[in-house]
């Protein structure tokens, strides 16, 4: 993303283009979406959308950094047993908040990297806590992290 500006019409036009893609994705193809369609739908100008993103997976990897930011704000907010490796309720809270951007994802096809970056994320968490632990030496903390994301 290009150089992030904290003001109310920046914030409400990435909003509205975030809105777009995700209403568009629902309908059809991601790799089938243009920017132009995703313009259209926002009802923004091709000019502001270069201002704020690249191009259209630009835009989608914003959205995702920020359903990603939030994903880990839940779990980290959601109080879990000692020996829970994942906090579970958080990650559902999560994806009853972000439904429609994560069915969008669902139907849209080509959205392998997506869930490869969302894999990623949750390892690397369930490291974390698997190092706030002190692991046994011997017991590879990435494999037993990946295992239990993988489940």
């Amino acid at each position: 993303m290009k150089t992030e500006k904290h003001d109310r019409r920046s914030e409400r036009t990435r909003r509205l283009l975030g809105d777009a893609l995700t209403s568009l994705m629902l309908e059809r193809r991601y790799v089938d979406l243009t920017v132009q369609d995703i313009l259209d739908r926002a009802n923004i100008g091709r000019s502001t959308f270069y201002a704020h993103y690249w191009d259209k997976e630009d835009l989608l990897t914003s959205q995702l950094e920020g359903m990603l930011a939030a994903l880990i704000q839940h779990m980290q907010n959601t109080p879990i047993a000692h020996d829970a490796l994942l906090p579970s309720l958080g990650l559902v809270r999560h994806v009853q908040e972000y439904y429609p951007v994560y069915l969008a994802q669902v139907r849209s096809s080509g959205m392998d990297p997506v869930f490869r970056i969302f894999h990623r994320r949750l390892c690397e968490y369930a490291e974390e806590r698997l190092r706030l632990w002190g692991c046994s030496p011997g017991i590879s903390v990435t494999m037993t992290a990946q295992a239990a994301v993988g489940a």
